[in-house]
């Protein structure tokens, strides 16, 4: 079994015509494998700087 990272969560930001997540303090080993764990159509994640940003595309945005 394949340990987790320990993330600490800043702030979790619920946009209605999206879903968004933000988190504060992770490294860059730690990205690269959320980043390829969580490798899934839709989802967008970005990091700048210890700051993981990950977006996921709403309802909406899929049907249009």
């Amino acid at each position: 079994m394949v340990a987790s990272p320990s993330l600490p969560i800043a702030a979790a930001v619920a946009v209605p015509a999206e879903q968004r997540l933000l988190v504060n303090g992770v490294g860059w080993k730690e990205y690269v494998i959320l980043r390829e764990a969580l490798d899934t159509p839709g989802l967008r994640m970005t990091y700048l700087k210890g700051a993981l940003d990950r977006m996921s595309r709403s309802r909406a945005h899929e049907t249009n």
